[in-house]
């Protein structure tokens, strides 16, 4: 069983990833459809925290994740958390 402490740090640190928005609209434009709309449960997504900056090394520029897209939004959203990024872009 959880304490309050550690209860409260998990909350937290949810937050702080629900705070970083997934912008669909580059994936959109290529592919014509919400990637949210994708019913593969295995698929490689590509994020970026700046759509328009040189993406030379995975990890600091983009990552690749694996998994449906909700799954991969939302190990996005904590990479890009750690960018310091509010907006993680889904590139197609």
């Amino acid at each position: 069983m959880k304490t309050f402490k550690e209860f409260v740090t998990e909350q937290e640190s949810i937050d702080e990833v629900s705070t970083v928005r997934v912008d669909v609209s580059p994936y959109q434009a290529s592919h014509g459809i919400d990637p949210s709309r994708n019913t593969a449960k295995q698929a490689r997504w590509f994020f970026a925290v700046d759509r328009r900056s040189k993406l030379n090394k995975e990890g600091d520029d983009y990552i690749i994740a694996k998994g449906s897209f909700k799954e991969a939004a939302e190990k996005a959203k904590a990479w890009a958390k750690t960018k310091g990024a509010t907006t993680v872009y889904v590139l197609p």
